[in-house]
This record gives structure tokens, sequence and C-alpha cells, in this order.
């Protein structure tokens, strides 16, 4: 939240108005932003201008009705000045009407232009074969040019528009959107934003269609982007408009924010609409011939990459080797990647933003500007993936009376929502998706908010000021600068005018930017902003108050303004060269001089006397006007005469006495003689006469600067001081400049020394003479001069040489020496004096002994060490800087800090993780890692992990002030390593004692396994105190039920009852105690015993257990506890785990061991139990797979101490191997052992179906010693059709009728394993009972479904139906299993090849063979095959019929016409299918297609019919060559082609 006192967010008021906004259900901004429309309580509609003279005195017009919502014409002008404007009006009746409002004096006037009426709307919709039942809601997608686009019954797409004035409304389409089964019943809220329908399903999905078509484009399950579920369903949705995120609000003001490019890239199947640009047909447009250059050009343009003309070998792999460098480049342009484009980049109907809002700069300013309506905010960088957002809540802890809350603006990193409360009415709060922050505005209950186009997303307030801006993020001086950069400077004086603000300071780029667009108002206001500063009325410093306060602040202000005031000359002196400029400069020119005279009239007309202060900046300012007079249209400039003759110059100029001397030397010679004799001017003179250059007094004084320099060259300087002193120069300040800019190193030395004698030089420029002198002995001298100078690293002299011959490099090509052995380098003082401290260091490092390194900076040091990978000086640095260590005296090295390593290393990137782990190896840290947990906890990996003793990092604090072991119980949390934690805390000891993080209660919420780890610590630490255990059992429970409040009541009241009693087990005192309990301190382990008596009514004996009732002779029953409920539950056994209850009376005592020896049965049946129990563990112990041979051999120990008891055999064994579907083990241990049936059979239900009834024949023997009842227990099964079967007199028919009545396939197998059984009525019942029931409805609609004989007639009907519904695999299976030899079965491979597959030249094959398979059938004469020859050419011709109609596209139809000309089909007429082939063979590469209706159709008449039709569409398209094809096909005449031909060449 904002501090106190200031405001998170800027109000800026755009049109005023006068009185308080009434209740408004919504408020929409017009398109065109000058009208305002408010949907009234009452229903009505309240229409105000926003132009001149309309909303300030709250004038306006209500269109009177019982009014829903309404939306204005989207497509008006943003720039229009039009006095009409269109709405949409939505009535609650869910009739529509179209209102044309014209503005006269701020009123608006309706008129109704069309109207559309709900059961109008359903007629139109069943025109188009769409029925409702009604219409329970109407959404308006979008409005503009009379047609707008509605949302019916959150399912139906429509279009509609209206063709005229008062014409009935056409409908465009109609879409009914494939929803999935259910969902549509659960829409809660609808978007519709660049031509794409988002629908929010309640249950957690967003589901995306195409506006245009309906078609479905994907979804998004918002369960995969959040960390985790929702508390409540969802309800409401909101979307960017650039389509990159998505805001989903549940009912419970929760929100979150899911990134649709990241979504799709993480989960790409749920996009349905991908598709890619190589792929796509390449088409010629309509009407253009193919072979035309047009064409080409069209298909050029949709090609991803440009046609190559070189085709030669070379330039292929030269193509072949910019692809993969445009691989390798990350980032590359030319990478087609879909990791880096937008996940809608492929949709067909996308609709763009407005260009002229989000390009043109004018037009983004003519409201307000675009640049400032959003804070300016950066995208999410590497955007959060969708999946593990966080839900947030809105507000931060929202009250109980918030009434509504609406998300309203999106962006990729914010989103504002709007909050409606009882009591304080609306708010905004602005949700950062980055830092999770929310912020909330409230602004009262006489505000509403203001919806506009999405286009532009602003966000307007409506209160009782007017109509204003709310910005986020923004302060006012950065949004009126923004402003006047994109604006104008009238836009921001009157915004300040109408929001009362002060005139802000304007940067100076603001004032760039608008002498580059010649914005005068924009100047005009920068130096009017600029007066405030310059300001003496207040405080009038006199000559008794000299060096006041305000006249240092008028001289300090007006020296800041000096950059502004050059800027402005020289925008004045540029545009008065150009003539067309000329009246700009003129207007610059005038405001500038008013602003400089207006200041110069402050200073003398509120001061008696200027101080030294306000005198210079009167200099100043006197300076600036006298600089900018000349630029005054009458101002006198003198007359310049361009050439002048001989005779002209002498006439107008004196004599020179030293003219003829002078002809007789050179210029320069004559330039030392006159500046050394003060002749100046009669040397001017001379060279005036002589029409020489140095006659210009700047070209005289350059040639005797350079006569200075040549005096210094020759070692004079009291020369060279004479010359700089009669040309009226400052001579220790010239020799000072040329000092410290020569690179003559003897000039210099030589203007040291005069300088130091004079004691000119300052202590800086001292000390930086020194040091050059220092730098330029060390890299002259040679390398064996200097061997006594220890170097920092013990490498070899080439090394040695290779570091200095760089330094000296860089040095000579500064100084313009070619070669970096130049004997005597120099370096130039102006260049040294840019130098810091810290270069000046590392300069000299490498000559610096190695005893004094201690003595230098320890920055520079670790530079040089780490740039030159000295590592032998590093780890002598390294271990000399052990924190345990003192410093010493004698160290070598200057102390370490961590933050110069982690700033300063200038090493390879693997040389500094050697570094960094050698330093944590000391305990030395850097501060990067120490602020990054998550490098922290990598570096401590590379030292052994965080278990250690002692701790790695003892001291770590966070800012926050965490020490280590909260923040990694935070990071555990974070990541849910719940493992990781737990060994962390067991290893550390760590309990809410000594760690308080553990305790925190909100962690516990938010993360309930986190909790119930906690309370096990605790029970491990003490499993004594029943108390702790207890706790973890609620702990445990928690984390089973989130939304449980804790305690066992709570669990009871979930519907857990099983769960409630586990853990009421745990409880001191056993589940007795707890039901006795009236402790009122305990409230989570009271239990209310009618509470628990109903939760137990599903479970009788349980019931009958914990709440036992008398007999009939008042006698209790036998006392059984939940622990004897509890013995076959795994992994409770109470025989062990819970021995400490004192109600728990089956744990083994050595009383039962004792009755035992004495051989009691019952106490034998006791510790049966135990002995499985310990078999078990036994088992696991050794690791030994619980259904082996070893396990099976190792409980022949239990079956022995069952038959040495005479106990019933155990079964537990036999349980295993059921449950693993071991079923061999299962067989070897019955038989072995000897079990009985009646505890075998109830063991075979966790076998899977298949094995159950294998095993049951495998056990019939087993049967067979049962009763006959035992037997029919299992009526109904397989086995037990079977045997029923055999009673029948005709079993086969038995079984098909069991099969039907149970729709039951593998009854029809068995069945034709019958002795003569019909293979016909067994196909026939196998397919019915294979089918859906909607398919087996239809094939059995002609006879009796439960009739068991079928016959040809019947198969060629589920023939024809599975064909029509494309369900041929099942006709393919039912032919493999009861028909193998059928032709058919060829057939029906062709046709999957063909319509599934498209393995054409595969269906030939099956085609030919099935033809073969005919021919010989034919060829067999007397035989009489089982299915008639008839039968099947009848079926066989009604499937390539079939083929014909169900081909999708003409490439398809296509090539099944090639495939059965080619087999010459003995079924289809030759002649006829030839035609086909040929006539589609020509269309191929045409948008025409040919009619399904005339390819079952052998006629030559229906075929020239069709031929007619298709010539007419060839030649409407300028297809000529192809009509004339198509005519000669079809046997037709061409001489209409032909004169159609002509007239449209001429």
């Amino acid at each position: 939240m904002a501090a106190a006192g200031a405001r998170p967010e800027l109000r800026v008021l755009l049109v005023p108005r006068s009185g308080q906004p009434r209740d408004a259900a919504r408020v929409r901004l017009s398109r065109a932003r000058h009208a305002l429309g408010t949907v009234l309580p009452a229903g009505a509609i309240r229409l105000e201008s926003l132009g001149p003279g309309g909303a300030g005195r709250a004038r306006g017009s209500v269109l009177p009705g019982a009014w829903a919502d309404f939306v204005w014409d989207s497509s008006e002008d943003d720039g229009s000045q039009s006095s009409e404007t269109k709405l949409l009006a939505l009535a609650q009746s869910h009739d529509l009407f179209v209102y044309e409002f014209s503005v006269e004096d701020g009123k608006h006037n309706p008129s109704s232009l069309h109207s559309c009426e709900a059961e109008t709307l359903k007629k139109l919709l069943e025109a188009k074969n769409i029925s409702l039942p009604s219409i329970s809601s109407v959404k308006i997608l979008s409005f503009g040019n009379n047609k707008f686009k509605l949302l019916l019954n959150q399912s139906v797409l429509v279009h509609l528009t209206f063709p005229g004035e008062d014409s009935p409304p056409e409908t465009c389409g109609c879409f009914p959107l494939a929803l999935p089964p259910g969902a549509v019943g659960r829409i809660a809220d609808s978007q519709f934003c660049r031509g794409i329908l988002f629908l929010l399903d309640s249950a957690g999905w967003i589901y995306l269609f195409d506006c245009c078509d309906g078609a479905t484009l994907g979804k998004v399950a918002v369960a995969l982007g959040a960390a985790q579920g929702p508390v409540s369903p969802l309800a409401a949705l909101a979307v960017s408009p650039d389509l990159s995120t998505a805001v989903v609000t549940s009912s419970c003001q929760r929100a979150l924010a899911v990134q649709l490019n990241t979504y799709f890239r993480q989960f790409p199947e749920h996009l349905l609409c991908k598709r890619d640009p190589e792929n796509l047909a390449v088409k010629p447009p309509e009407g253009l011939d193919e072979d035309e250059l047009a064409s080409s050009e069209h298909s050029m343009e949709l090609l991803s990459a440009p046609f190559r003309t070189d085709r030669s070998w070379k330039a292929h792999l030269s193509s072949l080797w910019d692809r993969v460098r445009g691989r390798r480049t990350p980032g590359s342009p030319g990478l087609v990647n879909d990791l880096n484009l937008p996940w809608y980049q492929f949709l067909t109907h996308l609709e763009d933003h407005d260009p002229e809002v989000c390009e043109d700069p004018e037009r983004m300013v003519a409201f307000v500007p675009r640049a400032v309506t959003w804070a300016a905010s950066p995208a999410l960088q590497g955007q959060p993936g969708a999946a593990g957002q966080q839900w947030a809540q809105i507000p931060v802890g929202a009250a109980q009376e918030m009434v509504k809350l609406e998300c309203k603006l999106v962006t990729g990193a914010k989103a504002v929502f709007v909050l409606q409360a009882q009591g304080t009415g609306l708010s905004l709060a602005l949700w950062d998706f980055e830092s999770q922050d929310v912020t909330c505005s409230h602004f009262g209950r006489s505000s509403a908010y203001v919806e506009c186009s999405a286009e532009l997303p602003l966000c307007l307030l409506l209160t009782e000021r007017g109509l204003s801006l709310v910005l986020f993020g923004v302060t006012q001086e950065e949004f009126l600068t923004r402003l006047m950069m994109f604006g104008s400077a009238a836009v921001v004086d009157s915004l300040c005018h109408l929001n009362g603000w002060e005139r802000c300071s304007i940067p100076i780029h603001a004032l760039e930017a608008g002498l580059e667009n010649r914005q005068l108002d924009t100047v005009d206001l920068f130096l009017k902003s600029k007066e405030s500063g310059f300001s003496l009325s207040a405080a009038c410093p006199g000559p008794e108050h000299p060096g006041g306060a305000a006249s240092q602040s008028y001289l300090r202000n007006l020296e800041e303004l000096r950059p502004a005031l050059n800027l402005l000359c020289s925008a004045i002196q540029d545009n008065d060269m150009e003539p067309h400029s000329k009246p700009f400069s003129e207007q610059l020119l005038n405001l500038t001089l008013t602003f400089l005279t207006k200041q110069l009239e402050e200073i003398f007309v509120h001061t008696e006397e200027p101080d030294e202060f306000l005198q210079k900046a009167a200099d100043i300012l006197t300076d600036y006007i006298i600089r900018l007079r000349k630029f005054l249209r009458r101002y006198p400039h003198p007359a310049v005469t361009p050439g002048h003759t001989g005779a002209e110059l002498d006439e107008d100029l004196p004599e020179i006495e030293e003219s003829q001397k002078w002809e007789k030397l050179t210029p320069e010679e004559v330039i030392a003689e006159a500046i050394l004799s003060n002749k100046i001017p009669e040397a001017q003179i001379f060279f005036r006469r002589q029409q020489h250059p140095a006659e210009s007094l700047q070209e005289f004084m350059q040639t005797g600067l350079s006569l200075v320099y040549d005096c210094l060259l020759r070692g004079s300087p009291r020369e060279a001081s004479q010359l700089l002193r009669n040309m009226g120069l400052d001579v220790r300040q010239e020799l000072h400049k040329i000092c410290f800019h020569t690179q003559d190193r003897h000039v210099r030395e030589l203007l040291v020394k005069v300088l130091q004698e004079e004691n000119y030089f300052s202590e800086k420029e001292k000390k930086i003479i020194d040091f050059v002198h220092q730098v330029e002995r060390f890299y002259s001298e040679s390398f064996q001069e200097k061997e006594e100078t220890q170097p920092l690293s013990r490498c070899s002299r080439w090394r040695r040489q290779q570091e200095l011959a760089g330094p000296r490099a860089v040095l000579g090509s500064q100084l313009g020496r070619g070669s970096p052995r130049a004997p005597r380098p120099t370096v130039t003082l102006s260049w040294a004096l840019c130098w810091d401290q810290l270069l000046q260091e590392m300069l000299l490092l490498p000559w610096t002994p190695r005893q004094e390194l201690r003595t230098c900076s320890a920055e520079v040091l670790w530079m040089h060490l780490t740039a030159q990978h000295d590592w032998l000086s590093i780890c002598s640095w390294i271990e000399e800087s052990e924190p345990s260590q003192a410093p010493c005296d004698r160290a070598a090295w200057p102390p370490l800090r961590p933050d110069i390593v982690d700033r300063s290393t200038l090493c390879s990137p693997y040389m500094r993780q050697d570094i960094l782990t050698k330093l944590a190896r000391k305990g030395i840290f850097v501060p990067s890692e120490l602020e990054d947990f998550e490098l922290l906890l990598q570096r401590l990996s590379c030292l052994g992990g965080v278990l250690q003793n002692p701790h790695p990092v003892p001291k770590y604090s966070t800012a926050s002030g965490l020490d280590f072991h909260a923040q990694f119980v935070l990071h555990c949390l974070e990541h849910s390593l719940q493992y990781l934690l737990y060994t962390y805390l067991d290893y550390y000891s760590l309990t809410p004692s000594n760690c308080p993080v553990l305790d925190d209660k909100e962690l516990q919420e938010a993360h309930p396994w986190f909790e119930f780890l906690v309370q096990c610590r605790g029970v491990a630490s003490n499993p004594r105190d029943p108390k702790m255990v207890f706790q973890a059992s609620l702990a445990n429970a928690q984390m089973l039920i989130p939304s449980s409040q804790g305690g066992v009541s709570s669990i009871l009241l979930e519907g857990r009852t099983l769960l409630a009693l586990a853990t009421t087990v745990y409880g001191p005192g056993g589940i007795d105690q707890v039901l006795q309990n009236e402790d009122t301190e305990k409230p989570l382990q009271k239990v209310d015993p009618q509470l628990l008596k109903m939760a137990l009514t599903p479970y009788p004996k349980l019931k009958a257990a914990l709440f036992p009732s008398c007999t009939a002779h008042g006698i209790l029953p036998p006392d059984i506890s939940l622990y004897h409920l509890l013995q076959s539950l795994m992994p409770f056994d109470p025989t062990k785990l819970f021995g400490w209850q004192s109600t728990n009376t089956l744990a083994v005592s050595v009383e039962k061991l004792t009755k035992l020896a004495d051989g009691e049965k019952a106490a034998a049946a006791a510790l049966l139990t135990s002995l499985e129990e310990a078999f078990w563990d036994a088992i696991e112990q050794q690791g030994i797979k619980r259904t082996s041979s070893d396990s099976r051999r190792q409980w022949a120990l239990v079956m022995q101490f069952c038959k040495l008891h005479d106990l019933e055999l155990s079964t537990s064994f036999l349980r295993e191997c059921a449950k693993s579907n071991e079923w061999l083990q299962f067989l070897i241990q019955t038989q072995l052992h000897g079990h009985q049936p009646a505890q075998v059979i109830p063991l075979l239900q966790d076998f899977p179906a298949a094995v159950q009834d294998h095993l049951l024949l495998a056990l019939g023997r087993l049967l067979g010693a049962e009763a006959g009842a035992a037997g029919r227990a299992r009526a109904g099964s397989l086995f037990q059709t079977l045997l029923q079967c055999q009673e029948q007199p005709s079993p086969w028919g038995y079984l098909l009728a069991e099969g039907l009545r149970a729709h039951s396939p593998i009854l029809s197998v068995l069945a034709a394993c019958c002795p003569d059984a019909n293979l016909v009525s067994c196909l026939c019942v196998w397919i019915v009972t294979s089918v859906d029931g909607a398919t087996r409805a239809e094939a059995t609609a002609h006879s009796q479904a439960e009739s068991p004989q079928w016959d040809l007639q019947d198969l060629a009907v589920i023939w024809k139906v599975l064909l029509r519904k494309q369900k041929s695999k099942t006709l393919l299976n039912g032919f493999q299993l009861f028909l193998k030899d059928s032709p058919l079965l060829h057939i029906l491979e062709m046709y999957e090849l063909c319509m599934n597959c498209k393995k054409y030249n595969e269906a030939k094959t099956k085609l030919d063979k099935f033809q073969e398979s005919l021919t010989n059938l034919g060829a067999a004469g007397g035989a009489a095959p089982a299915v008639p020859l008839p039968w099947l050419r009848s079926q066989a011709l009604f499937l390539l019929e079939l083929m014909l109609q169900q081909c999708h596209t003409d490439y398809e139809l296509g090539r099944l016409l090639q495939l059965l000309a080619a087999a010459q089909s003995l079924l289809l007429d030759g002649p006829h299918l030839t035609r086909l082939c040929a006539l589609s063979e020509a269309l191929r590469d045409s948008s025409i297609s040919i009619s399904r209706s005339i390819l079952t159709s052998c006629s030559l008449e229906a075929f020239q019919a069709e031929c007619s039709s298709i010539l007419e569409q060839l030649q409407e398209k300028g297809m000529f060559s192809l009509a004339r094809e198509v005519a000669a096909l079809a046997e037709l005449p061409v001489d209409s082609v032909v004169t159609h031909e002509v007239q449209c060449t001429w």
C-alpha cells in the first residue's frame, strides 16, 4: 500500500461537469469520445455530450425503456467531429434496437433505425437449422456498420446485419460452439477480444473460439496455471488486448494471471489451431490465370523464403550454411522458432489493433496520450511460466461487505479491478503480477467506472467533478513531461489549469522535441515554467545584504538554464539562415528576447544596487541579448563588398612604412616581426593589400600561436612569452594549455620547468605530472634494467614481456607512435588528468615490488591478478584472508573483502567458480550469493551440501532478519521438498523452540503437509506424549482435507467418518475417552456422540461396536472394540501399534503365550495375526518380493502353525498374489497346502476380470466338490452362461440371445464355436453388441433385436448402417473373426486404407485381390459358396459408391477415381469412371469441384450437364484453355468458349 498521505495513483480531470453522478449500472464512452452513455438503475439510458457546452452544463437526454446493456458503434472515426452517432441497445426482454443520435445544443435526439425482437431472432436461427427452446441470455460482442455479433445462451454465435433502413435483420452466420458435454450450464463469463471469443467454465477451463466461423481454437486448464487449485468456482474472465495474459477471478475475490504464451508453449496440445506457414497451400487469386505474372507475384508473397534462381550446387551449400548459422545464433531474426512467436501467430481471422490509435502520435493525443495511459512498467522478463502462478486476494484482506469485483483492464504486467462495497463505494485495485502486490485506491460512493473501447484501454471514472483519468505508477511531472513530448503544450497548459496544478519544470529534451517539430507553444510553456525560479519580489537583497540566498539561487537557476538558452540561440541561428524558416526563427527570437528582457528587468526593478551574484546574472542575460539582437529584422549590418580592386585598396588604406621591408619576408616572418614590434594593425593592412588570408585577425592570431609553438620547439620560452604577451593573451594560461596538450616531451618538460618556477600548477596537477613521469619511466626502461623488481607471479620471462607489451602498445597508439617498442613514449598531461586513482594504480601496479603489495589498493590488485589468471597468487591471498586468522603486520597482501571479489573479478567464468568455491571453504561468501539463496545453495553443493557440522554458513541473515535455517525451510516449502526438509530438521535437531519459523501458523495453513511434518518430528522427539501423537493425527487429517478447520467434529462434518475414527484412535485414552471427554479446553479432541452416531450409519458394525445396545434379556453383547475391527486393516495392527492404549485388549501379553503353550485354540488364533505381520516385516527387511518363490517357501512356517493348532489355513499370501495378479503362485500355493474352495473362490475377485474366468476353469475340480447351490451363486457369470447353454436345444442360439441381452460380444465368439452355428447370425450379433446404442438401434430397427436368427438381409442392413457412419473398423474385425475367407474382407481393407490411412497404392492391391476372389467364385460353377455371389457384388458396389460420396476433398476424390479406373472395376461403369477421372485430373489445380450427384449416375447426359456448368464457371474466371479441354472431354461444342474468349480479349 502507498505511504500515508501519498496517493499511489494520479487523478487527472479531463472533462468537468456539475452535479454528482447518479447511480449507474454501467457507463460507456463512445469510440469517438464525444458522448457518454449510462444505464440507470431503473433501466433507462442517459446520454450526455462531452463536447463544448455539453457535459459542463450536465445536459443530456434519456432513452426510456427497460434496457439491460448497450454498445456504441465501433466504426466511428476517432478524429471525426460528426454530430451523429449510433448505438445498439439490448432490452431486458432480449430485443435489439439500433438508435442514431444527433447532438444539438448539447442534447442527444434519438431516432430508431432498426430493431430485432427475440422471436425474430429465434426464427432466424431456425432458418439455419438451429433450434433454441428459449433465449435465456444475450451478450453483444461487437457492433459496427450495422453489423453485430451476439452470443446466445453462452453457446451459439450469431452474426446479424441490417442491410438498409427499416429493413429486417439478416443472418450472416450462426455457429453452435463445440463445448464439452455439461460445459454449457457452467459458462460463468465470456470475453471478446480481437476476433477471439473466450468462454470461462466455472469448473476450471477457458475455451477459445474463432468469432468468424465459430471454430474451436484451443482451451486452457486453469488448474495447470496455478500453484494450487482455487478455493471456489471461477466467476469472471478478462483478457489483455495483446492476447498475452488472461486474468481469472473466483467467487471468493481471488485472482489468477495466466500467461497464455508460456502456457501454450508448455501445453501445445491445447492449441488446436496452430499451422505451419511453410505447409500452407499456395493458391492463385480468384479470377486470375495461373500463367499470368500477377499470379506468380502473389505466390512469391506467400512463400516463406525467396525463390532461388541459382540452382548450382555451390549456391545450395551456401543456402544450407546460412540456415545452420541462423539456427545457431540465438535471437536470429531469420529463425522461425515457436518459442519466439506469440501463441496466436497463425490464427487466420485475428483482428489487429487499431493502427490509427497505436501508430499515429497525433491521433494518440487527441483525447489523452496513449504513452501515459498506463504506468511505465516493463513486461515480465522471462515471463513466469503458466504453471506455478499464485492466486492473489483482491483486495488483500477483503471485507465481508464486498458487493462486486470486476477486472476491467489487463496488460502483460498488471491488472486493474473495480471494487464496489456497501459502505465505502467504488475502489480501484492495481495488481502487479511480478511482485504480487495489490494497491487499493478509494474513490467513494459518488464515482462510477467508465468503459471505453478496447483499442485504447483507459482507466476512466465519472465523479462529482467530471470525467477523470486515473494513472498508476506515474507522477504528475512525469505525466506532463510525456504529454509535452507526445502531445502539445496547449493540452498540457489546459490540463494544468483544469486540475489546478502549478506549472511543472519541463525537461530540456521536451524543448528539443518542440524545436525539432517547430512547436512554439512548447517553447512558450517551457520558458513560462522557468519564470518561477527567477522571482526576486519576495526577497530583495541590496547593498546591505551582499551575497544573499535569493541572489545566489537566482544565479544558480540561470546557470542551469544556460544549456536551454544555448539551444534556443542555435535554433534561431540555424533557422535564420534558411529563407523558408525565417518566420519561425523570428517568432522564436521574439519569445526568447521577451523572456531575457523580462528577467533582466526583474533584476533592476527589485534591487537598488545588484550584488556580485545578480551582477553576474545580468552580464549573462546581456550577453545573450547582444548575441540574439543581430537576428532582429531591422538590425543594421555592416556592408561587405565581395571583391576589391588593387586601385580601390590603395585609395582606401593608408601607406605602411615597413611595406618594402615586409615584401621581402615570408608571411610568418612578417607576422613574427609585427607581433614583437607591436605593429599588428599595420601587418593586417599589409596583408589586405596583398589579399592574403592573414588580413583576418583570427588567421593572424592562429599563425602567431604556431610561431609560439615553434619557439618552444627551439627551446626559447622567453620569445614565446613575448609573442603571447604582445598578442594580448594571458601568457601563463596559454603556456599551461600548451603544456597539458602537447605531445612533444621536450616542449612539455620545458614548460613544466617554467611554470613550476612561477608556482602556477595546482596540487592535483603537480601529482599528475609526477605520476606521468613515473609511468613514462617505467614503460621506457628496458626489461633488463628492472630485474631487481620481483614480478607478481612466478611466470616465465616471456609471460612478463607479454604483460608489459600490452600497456606499452596502448600508450604508444594513443601518442601516435606506430611501434609499441618506441624508446621514449610520451603521455599527454591532459589525458592523464582524466585518470582516476584506480586507473593510476593499475598502471603502476606491474612495477610495484612484491613486498609493497600489502599497501596497494585491494580492488586494483585483485583485478590485476584475476585478469592475469595468476592462480598461485590468488590462492596465497585467499589463504591469508581466512576469517579465523587475525591480521598480522607481516601480511603479504592487503585485506580482501567479499564485495571486491564479487564486483572486480575479471577472470574466466571457470576460474571465478573455483575462486568462489575456495573462498566458501574458508567461510567467505560474496554478497551476490548471499542475496540469492538458490545461488548460495548451489555454492554449498560444491562444499558438501547443507548437512555439515559445524554449519557452513553460521552467520547468514537476510534483509528481513531470517537466519539460514528459516530461509532453508521457506525454500523447501516453496519447492515442495518434503523429504529434504525432514532430513534437514532431523540433522540439526530443529524444533519450534529453536527455529520459530516451524511454528508459523500461516505457513502451516498454506502447506498442510508442513504442519504434519513438524508434528511427526515432535512425536519422534517425545514418543510417550499422547498429546503429541494426537496433534500429529490431526495434522494428518488436515493434510488430507485442507478445507477442514481442525478437530474431529470438523472431520465428521466433512463426511470423512473413517478418517475421524482413525484420528481418534491416536487420542489420549482412545475413542472411549474421546466420547466421554467434557474438557472445554480441548475442543479439537471432543466429539459429540450424537454426531458420531449419525456419521456411523453407513457402517452398522462400527456403530454397534462403539454404541452397543442391550439384548432381549438385558445382557450386554460381547465387548467388541474398535481394535477388533482394525485387525484386518493395513497398516493398522492393534496387537502392535496401540499397545499403550488402555482400551486395547488385543495387545499380545505373556499370559496369552502361556495359554498357547497349554494348547488353547483361541490364543493360537490371536497369535496368528502377529505371526503373519512378523512374516511380512521379515520379507520387507530381506528385500524379497512378497509373492516370489522364496517368500512362498518361507510362508510354509505360517501354514505349519495353522495345521499344528488346528486353525483354518491363512489366506494372507493368497490375497497378496491376487492383488499382484500372480496367478501361477496363487495356484501353486492353493494346491500345495490344500486350501478349501470356500477360502479360494472369494479371493478371485481381486484378479482382473479376464484372469478370473480362466482361474475359475482351472479350479473346476474345486467347484465340483461344492454343492450345486454354491455353483449357482455365481449365476449370470460367463461360465454359468456356458453351463446353462448346454442344457438348451440350441446352445449357440441361447448364447446369442444372452449376448444381445447382456451386450456381450464374447458370447457371439463362443457361439460360433458351437456345432451347427450360423456364422452370419453370430457375425450380426457380434457387430450389434460391439457398437454404440444409437448405431445399434438403427441397425436393428427393421427386425426383432432379440431374435437369434439373422440372415444376409440383416447383415446387409448392418453393413450399410456402419459404412454410412464410417465404422469400417468394426466390420473389418467382425469379418476377420467369423468370415475369414469372405472376399468382402479385401474390400473392407481397401476402404480402410483409402479413407483412413490414405495409402492408395496398398488399397489398389486389396481391390485387385477382391476382384480376383469374385472371379474365382464365379468360375467355381457348381460349388455353392457360403455367401451368394450376387449378394457380395451388391455390398461391394454399395461400398464403392459410398466411398465416392464420402471423399472430403477434391484431392481424395481424384485419387480414388484414379484407383478405380486403373483397377478396371467389374462393379462400376468403366467408361464413366474414365471420364470422371479425366475430369478430376483436369480440374485438379482449379478451385472448381465436381458435383457429387454425377458420381453414381452413369448416363452421358448427366455428365455433359455437369461439364456445361463447369464450363460456365471456367469462362467467368477467364480460364479458357481449361474450358476448351473440359468441352472436348464431354464432347461439347467449343464455339461458345472461343467466342467468349475473343470478347474478353477485345
